[in-house]
């Protein structure tokens, strides 16, 4: 092992907090942005479960995922790709962060 270098689990959660940062900021409200699960799968796809305020003030659960190629999906946002989470995210396998 050599010092400085980044573990496989260190890198993966890194990964997942860039994210999980990445759609807060995507938000209206980045501010009322709350992580509910944070997930890195078997396969490495970043899966997300949020809460965050909508148009009319209401908070809502939603969910993202990004897959190793890069695609990634933000309910609401990216339309057409909600079958990523089915595919990459619905097992539950992998390890949960906390943040």
């Amino acid at each position: 092992l050599t010092f400085g270098a980044m573990l496989p689990e260190d890198k993966a959660r890194t990964e997942a907090i860039k994210f999980a940062e990445t759609v807060k900021f995507m938000m209206k409200d980045p501010e009322s942005f709350d992580v509910v699960q944070l997930r890195v799968t078997d396969i490495g796809a970043i899966c997300l479960k949020y809460r965050a305020k909508n148009s009319f003030n209401a908070y809502l659960q939603n969910k993202a995922v990004k897959v190793k190629d890069g695609e990634f999906y933000v309910d609401g946002m990216s339309s057409g790709k909600d079958y990523l989470w089915n595919i990459y995210c619905g097992k539950g396998d992998g390890i949960t962060y906390t943040i």
